[in-house]
């Protein structure tokens, strides 16, 4: 399933951030909003209790606010 912006988590939402923008020096490789969207996981809140993953799109609205 795709989450809707208005239900990911603080935890989710930082780690989109990070991803898009990483510090310089971390290590960590800045990755598309397709590939966020694939990494980020929130347990539980898809159809049945399944898990679910935001969509690109609200990857890309959470970086941008």
């Amino acid at each position: 399933g795709v989450t809707p912006i208005r239900t990911m988590d603080a935890e989710n939402r930082a780690l989109c951030y990070l991803y898009s923008n990483p510090p310089v020096d971390s290590g960590v490789k800045k990755l598309s909003y397709a590939k966020i969207a694939r990494i980020v996981v929130m347990p539980g809140r898809g159809e049945n209790g399944a898990d679910e993953h935001p969509s690109p799109q609200a990857v890309c609205e959470v970086v941008k606010q």
